[in-house]
């Protein structure tokens, strides 16, 4: 399993300004036997002086996306990218990290609502891959939004580049912030994390329905309007799979 934690690396971590914490790593947690594991940073070429979190793993295990956030000289506000890092699966290791440029923008938009402040640059994270591994939606504060950050999403092409990315339209964003989307392994459905107003408090769940395994899914009336989903899970913010698709 590999997770994110601002767990500190060492004795002498460097702290996050905005928050005093130790910058964010991505870690890996491999269970060896009954009651036995071992839980280490996923290292290079992952690692950075930076922030990084939110890995999705390409169902072909081929490479996969993650963000790196605050690189700038102020490391507070200096926006988010996402990478993508390939897998040598004869090997068993990571190689090679490197921006996608279909994906990348740039733009001087402010920071999520949650933190009213404002952030420099860029803000593209959260990413996310469809099943098949076709389609990959992410959050972002592009221009071309409704406002805050947005969930929006960019298809594989057969040349083995990426789409330009398409907003998945105002059923799921609103003039708030829409993050950290995860389809359904059936394609059926689309959940964030929403801070809309009229929900239990801060960001809870939604859930956004498509008719046509994600066919239908970029037509503005395909979707009936996001449901809360139970309140014992509200002020919920990351997403994680189990059999069940959540």
């Amino acid at each position: 399993m590999i997770f994110t934690s601002h767990r500190p690396l060492s004795q002498s971590f460097r702290k996050y300004l905005f928050n005093g914490q130790p910058f964010s790593n991505l870690w890996i947690l491999r269970f060896k036997k009954a009651n036995y594991y071992s839980l280490t940073p996923l290292g290079k070429p992952f690692y950075t002086p930076a922030n990084e979190g939110n890995i999705a793993i390409h169902p072909s295990g081929n490479f996969a996306f993650y963000s790196i956030c605050n690189q700038g000289k102020t490391q507070k506000g200096d926006g988010c990218e996402i990478y993508k890092v390939w897998y040598d699966r004869i090997r068993s290791k990571w190689y090679r990290k490197e921006k996608i440029p279909e994906l990348a923008h740039s733009s001087s938009m402010g920071g999520l609502a949650l933190e009213r402040r404002k952030v420099a640059e860029n803000y593209d994270s959260h990413p996310a891959f469809t099943k098949n591994g076709k389609i990959v939606f992410f959050s972002s504060r592009r221009p071309g939004g409704y406002g805050g950050s947005d969930i929006w999403f960019s298809k594989l092409q057969p040349n083995g580049l990426w789409s330009p990315p398409q907003n998945a339209g105002p059923l799921i964003n609103s003039p708030f912030d829409e993050i950290y989307p995860q389809p359904a392994p059936d394609n059926s459905y689309l959940i964030f994390s929403s801070n809309l107003p009229g929900s239990l408090g801060g960001y809870d769940l939604y859930r956004a329905y498509t008719a046509d395994t994600f066919q239908s899914f970029y037509k503005k009336d395909s979707f009936p309007p996001p449901l809360i989903l139970q309140r014992m899970i509200g002020h919920s913010l990351g997403l994680f799979k189990t059999r069940l698709g959540i």
